[in-house]
């Protein structure tokens, strides 16, 4: 992309995504064979047609994955 997206055309994504087990697996397998580059799950099932649900989700549901996530994640308890 050589511009900056218009923020009205975006939609942040929060994490734990979930996919039935046959369904992701078959994806993924399909993705590796064909080596095609993907950044999430989502873009996998999306990719061969599946039908991708989203549901309101909450900014305090967070990721811990570094200390200052641990930091923000015991305040927010």
């Amino acid at each position: 992309s050589k511009h900056t997206p218009d923020r009205k055309d975006l939609f942040a994504i929060q994490t734990p995504q979930v996919f039935k087990l046959e369904v992701i697996k078959e994806c993924h397998k399909k993705i590796k064979e064909e080596n095609i580059s993907v950044t999430d799950d989502t873009m996998v099932v999306e990719h061969y047609n599946n039908k991708v649900y989203l549901y309101n989700g909450d900014y305090t549901n967070i990721k811990v994955t570094t200390p200052e996530d641990l930091i923000l994640a015991e305040q927010l308890l």
